[in-house]
């Protein structure tokens, strides 16, 4: 199991952390560390390979498959997405990502930046 601690980054220049656990069995979860940033506080999430946007298609023996994937933040639908979060044996340490504006509160929506700080 491995547990990371993200730096969000709005288009505003808006910072706010999110706990990320990925579990080696089972799917990712998260969690808002500062309240009132995004609408939700903690749910699921659903790790999808870019090449084929389908999180049950692909070939798990073919190490391009696990190079990278996205991490969608989600509750009953998804609000944040992570692009290419994992990388071939762990999380990579920054990238880019989309809020959408229904889970914005004080975060502003559209394009973000993330990196790992923990």
């Amino acid at each position: 199991m491995s547990k990371y601690l993200i730096q969000i980054t709005d288009y505003s220049n808006n910072q706010f952390p999110l706990l990320i656990n990925v579990p080696a069995w089972g799917g990712p979860t998260w969690q808002s560390i500062q309240k009132g940033w995004i609408r939700y506080n903690n749910g699921p999430g659903l790790i999808v390979d870019k090449s084929n946007n389908n999180p049950f298609m692909g070939n798990p023996y073919d190490m391009s498959f696990q190079r990278h994937k996205h991490l969608y933040i989600c509750t009953s639908t998804w609000g944040i997405v992570l692009f290419d979060f994992l990388g071939w044996t762990d999380a990579n340490d920054s990238g880019r990502g989309y809020l959408i504006n229904q889970w914005a509160v004080y975060a502003d929506s559209g394009p973000l930046g993330w990196s790992v700080t923990g």
